[in-house]
């Protein structure tokens, strides 16, 4: 992205964790900037763009870090649930994806087809849908507390 095509985006700017901000793509990042102003609420970025070095096989998250055209995300002061579960509604982004980073749950979006998924304890991505069920059955009882375990 240019400076120009920073100085257009009203919620984020360069100086956040893209790795390099002037390879992130422009059109993902104002769709990015959209579904901030969408949620209203703070969205820290913990990764945009990288090349994951050659010790392992690329997933499918590596390929659209490195072309720019993905990032993960921290809600600090929101219920992750929730917020996950307006993302997938609004399903403005390809790949949906959870996974854990420094013990947090962080969201990964990205530009590529329709997917959703979680990262189990050993790295594998699996079907957001095993993770949503359990979640759905509690919404069912509302005197059960709503605490995914991922």
């Amino acid at each position: 992205m240019t400076e120009e095509e920073w100085r257009r985006i009203k919620r984020f700017n360069p100086d956040k964790n893209w790795g390099d901000p002037h390879k992130m793509d422009y059109g993902f990042i104002f769709l990015l900037d959209k579904l901030s102003a969408h949620l209203n609420i703070p969205i820290i970025i913990s990764r945009g763009y990288y090349v994951r070095v050659a010790d392992k096989s690329p997933s499918r998250s590596d390929f659209y870090h490195s072309s720019g055209m993905a990032c993960d995300l921290v809600f600090p002061q929101c219920d992750f649930t929730d917020t996950l579960l307006r993302v997938l509604k609004l399903w403005w982004f390809g790949g949906i994806g959870i996974h854990r980073s420094n013990g947090a749950c962080e969201l990964h979006l990205d530009a590529g087809d329709r997917e959703a998924w979680w990262e189990d304890e050993i790295g594998v991505h699996r079907p957001i849908s095993e993770l949503l069920l359990p979640i759905a059955a509690i919404e069912k009882r509302p005197n059960l507390k709503r605490t995914p375990s991922f």
